[in-house]
């Protein structure tokens, strides 16, 4: 099976201030498009796209096959079609795919090709990946999932009030309005799965960066790690460490931090010895902080 590759970017912004946030194995961005995907048709389908285009107008889309679908939003004539037919409406179980591969993925998710066009309906959407590896630059490791889920919730109770609307109905028209408001439901799901993946996540990473900037100026460790710095400059370097952290896991660097950095909390080691990688966004939003008296 043909399965697509969804990339995001990820792009670490934090009090008007783009953190370093280093993309690994190529960039992307967080959209609700998926990728183009380019398929080489057979000349079996060429024949018979050029005959139907002679005999009339393409029929309708069929809301249960998701090949040829290509969906925007829950309230598009095809989704709602689909609802009516089955308030449990899911092509080709393209979205519970997604939904289901979106909490462990990171950077790109992988749905089956010819699920692409039902991407926007999918309560499925994938943090960027950060190298920096500190726990507030990658803090959307754990709020996308959190947004995603919610967002499947309130999908499910779409479907129970769907049905229970149809329950009721004795004609189609009937169930055309219950699907309409069906429809309605989950777009507002997914409007909200985005105001969460952005807004809501973005003040997530804000906030624990806050309380960790906090958290240090409470302690020793801006009085005794300039100290420990020091100490660890003169420790050798690690052959074969192209990232430069492994020297910062050395006995010796251990040493500076237990003699040096008194009071300073174990939490804050990395930063207290200067490992850059983990390091950097921490100093960079300290600095603006203290810069902006904020």
């Amino acid at each position: 099976m043909k399965r697509v590759k969804r990339g995001i970017l990820s792009l670490v912004l934090v009090a008007g201030l783009a953190l370093v946030a280093v993309s690994c194995g190529g960039t992307g961005a967080s959209t609700d498009v998926p990728p183009t995907v380019l398929v080489k048709p057979s000349p079996t389908a060429s024949v018979s796209a050029s005959s139907s285009s002679s005999a009339g107008p393409a029929a309708a889309p069929d809301p249960d096959d998701p090949r040829g679908l290509k969906v925007a939003a829950w309230t598009d004539p095809v989704a709602v079609a689909g609802l009516a037919k089955d308030c449990h409406w899911d092509p080709g179980k393209c979205l519970a795919t997604m939904e289901e591969s979106a909490p462990r993925s990171i950077e790109v998710g992988e749905y089956p090709v010819e699920c692409e066009g039902l991407w926007p309906l999918a309560c499925a959407r994938i943090p960027g990946q950060s190298c920096v590896p500190d726990a507030c630059s990658q803090s959307n490791y754990d709020c996308y999932p959190a947004c995603d889920k919610s967002c499947t919730d309130c999908g499910g109770k779409c479907i129970t009030s769907c049905e229970s609307c149809k329950s009721t109905c004795e004609d189609d028209a009937c169930k055309l309005a219950c699907a309409t408001k069906c429809a309605e439901c989950h777009q507002s799901c997914v409007k909200e799965l985005d105001h969460c993946t952005t807004a809501v996540c973005s003040e997530k990473e804000e906030t624990c960066f806050r309380e960790r900037d906090d958290a240090w100026m409470k302690s020793a460790c801006p009085k005794v790690c300039p100290r420990v710095q020091s100490c660890v400059e003169k420790c050798p370097e690690v052959e074969n460490d192209p990232t430069g952290s492994k020297r910062y896991r050395t006995p010796c660097v251990e040493k500076c931090l237990s003699r040096l950095g008194k009071g300073c909390p174990a939490t804050f080691d990395d930063i207290c010895a200067g490992d850059p990688n983990m390091s950097a966004n921490f100093n960079i939003y300290h600095q603006n902080r203290a810069a902006t008296g904020k």
